[in-house]
């Protein structure tokens, strides 16, 4: 997220350098293409690289202000010069007359259109942005030492600005060290009355594809905004994000999930993070949470609580064309909810007070998982009444005996995938169902430690369970 943001800064800050620089030289122009070499030197000096102005500048004054540029080139950096950086086809930018007489810079509207950003990663994990990201840091540190006026004069430029419009934006992203793709295609951004403080409305959408994209589809965004001068603060109300999938489901249709946000602040000087009553609709499943973070920008700690309402897990997956791994029982995952608080950070995540119902099983316990790169799991789950045969497919059934019993050695299940986990913990069942025999308060338990799998037993004291009441919107 820090990345995106600084990248967006960056190449805004770029394109908008070009326009503001070329509007400050026009009281001593004549002739505004006949500057390319001293604008492109500017923007050199700040960001390590050569711009190439293909097209005309060209200047108007009445009835605004303007200056408007075509075929922008900015250079790659070293070892990646094959392609580009930035292209961009158009760009305009007009100012209102009345405040600069009386020496203040506003903005009436800022245009870019059929804008390209070719990023890219070597085998040896090098990018080619990583310099101006240092070039920003460095410029950050040292600002009292000069640049003072500059830094000034762009901020009080683009804190009053009327309208924006990006429009007709493609971002490739090549990792070369995994051979992954990603294309941003049909990257649209529309921003009213632009004022530090706001807030102000934002409209974006883009195309998702590439290799690296399971699920290829548009994306759309529309908040309200409100930034701090620092461009630290940032108060979004009324989000909603939409994503529309290009994959059809078994349906015929367009699979669409929606998400609303009220109210999220994020402080980047504090590292906090605040989401309230965020809800999310995909189909029959819905979900509701509210969390908050600290240290979001290195050392990301996320705590919240999460209600998923009761759903039918079978329509969806229907959906989809896919099954349930031939359950032996049609209604079987007809109906789950869940609700539980989580604490999370880089490498774990702790579940507590977790509340399920699956069909009509109802559990409760905690889980924590330690170390995501190598997975440990410590868990402690109470379930009132479970029927294992419904979740079995017919050749996974035990052979039955006369007397519905279990003959011995007639069923073994296979425990080698937890050899590759260490996990500890314990699992409780009032009641519990297998090849049609009933078996009653039971306390299993599990560990297995480097390859090693050990399961037992233990007397359970009391399993009697109240039916979760998941909650709902």
């Amino acid at each position: 997220m820090r990345m995106t943001t600084q990248w967006l800064l960056t190449v805004l800050s770029v394109l908008l350098l070009v326009l503001v620089t070329a509007i400050c030289l026009i009281p001593e122009l004549i002739e505004p293409n006949d500057y390319k070499t001293e604008i492109a030197a500017v923007i050199e000096n700040k960001t390590n690289r050569a711009v190439v102005f293909e097209g005309d500048i060209q200047a108007s004054v009445f009835p605004w202000l303007a200056i408007s540029t075509e075929n922008i080139k900015v250079s790659n950096a070293p070892g990646f010069e094959a392609l580009s950086f930035i292209t961009v086809a158009k760009g305009d930018i007009t100012l209102k007359w009345l405040p600069l007489l009386m020496r203040k810079v506003e903005i009436n509207s800022v245009v870019l259109d059929n804008v390209t950003i070719n990023l890219i990663k070597d085998k040896q994990g090098i990018s080619n942005w990583g310099d101006l990201i240092a070039i920003d840091s460095a410029s950050q540190s040292n600002a009292n030492l000069g640049d003072e006026q500059t830094i000034k004069l762009f901020t009080l430029a683009i804190s009053t600005v009327d309208s924006i419009v990006i429009q007709n934006v493609q971002v490739n992203w090549n990792d070369l060290q995994t051979g992954k793709h990603l294309e941003l295609k049909n990257i649209r951004f529309y921003a009213d009355d632009f004022r530090f403080g706001g807030p102000f409305k934002i409209d974006m959408a883009a195309d998702f594809s590439g290799d690296a994209i399971k699920f290829p589809g548009t994306v759309k965004f529309i908040t309200s905004l409100g930034v701090d001068e620092k461009l630290e603060s940032f108060v979004f109300n009324g989000s909603q994000i939409e994503w529309d999938g290009l994959q059809k489901m078994a349906s015929g249709q367009l699979s669409t999930a929606k998400i609303f946000v009220p109210n999220m602040e994020a402080n980047l000087a504090r590292q906090t993070l605040k989401v309230t009553n965020l809800k999310l609709h995909y189909s029959g499943f819905r979900l509701m949470a509210d969390m908050e973070g600290e240290h979001i920008l290195d050392k990301l700690v996320l705590q919240g609580s999460v209600i998923i309402p009761e759903f039918n897990p079978r329509e969806i997956i229907k959906q989809w064309d896919a099954d349930l791994l031939g359950m032996s029982d049609s209604k079987a995952m007809t109906n789950m909810g869940m609700s539980f608080h989580f604490l999370t950070d880089n490498t774990s995540v702790q579940i507590n007070d977790l509340g399920v119902v699956v069909d009509n099983s109802n559990g409760k316990g905690f889980l924590t998982i330690n170390d995501f790169s190598q997975p440990s799991f410590l868990f402690d789950l109470t379930v009132d009444t479970f029927d294992v045969d419904r979740y079995l497919s017919a050749q996974d059934k035990p052979a039955e005996t006369s007397g519905n019993l279990v003959s011995t050695g007639s069923f073994s299940p296979s425990l080698d995938w937890l050899k590759q986990f260490d996990a500890e913990g314990k699992l409780a069942l009032g009641q519990m169902t297998f090849n049609k025999l009933t078996m009653q308060d039971m306390c299993l338990t599990l560990s297995t430690k480097k390859g090693v799998v050990k399961v037992g037993q233990q007397p359970m004291k009391n399993t009697t369970l109240k039916p979760n009441k998941v909650g709902s919107f």
